[in-house]
């Protein structure tokens, strides 16, 4: 079946990137016990049993790719109806960094006293790089690395 459903996507005219978070939540699911049930078999109480590494963006995102694998599967007349299966909550942005938060930050770090410019400089830039990106501190800047980026 993971064949077919990922043969589908990739046939389908999703945009590319819709076609990579396809295959994504395919890999996360591809981990669980529910690759291994038969389709009429899994519900929404089995769904939400189910656990993935990460935040909550991850568990959705497996849990799109089996709730269109189930829609996929009726369509194909496999199974009789798909189950409504329920996303968790993310956790939204309640505080951006704007421009003024970002100068006070600067003018705190100069009067630190580090022992090298680079230190302020680099503090510099990863603060420009959280404002323009909008990445949240601890879930995704600090866990940044320089792989990651792609200029």
């Amino acid at each position: 079946m993971s064949k077919r459903i990922l043969e589908a996507v990739d046939d389908s005219r999703l945009v590319e990137n819709s076609k990579l978070y396809y295959h994504r939540g395919w890999r996360l699911l591809s981990a669980t016990p529910v690759t291994g049930m038969r389709l009429d078999l899994v519900t929404n109480e089995v769904a939400g049993t189910l656990r993935f590494e990460g935040s909550p963006a991850n568990t959705n995102c497996a849990l799109r790719t089996l709730r269109r694998l189930l829609h996929k599967a009726e369509d194909w007349k496999l199974i009789r109806r798909a189950p409504k299966i329920k996303l968790v909550n993310e956790q939204a942005r309640s505080l951006r960094l704007d421009e003024t938060s970002e100068r006070k930050l600067l003018e705190g770090a100069a009067l630190c006293k580090w022992r090298s410019k680079t230190t302020l400089e680099r503090f510099t830039q990863v603060l420009i790089l959280a404002r323009d990106t909008g990445l949240r501190n601890e879930q995704e800047l600090y866990r940044m690395r320089i792989e990651d980026l792609c200029w």
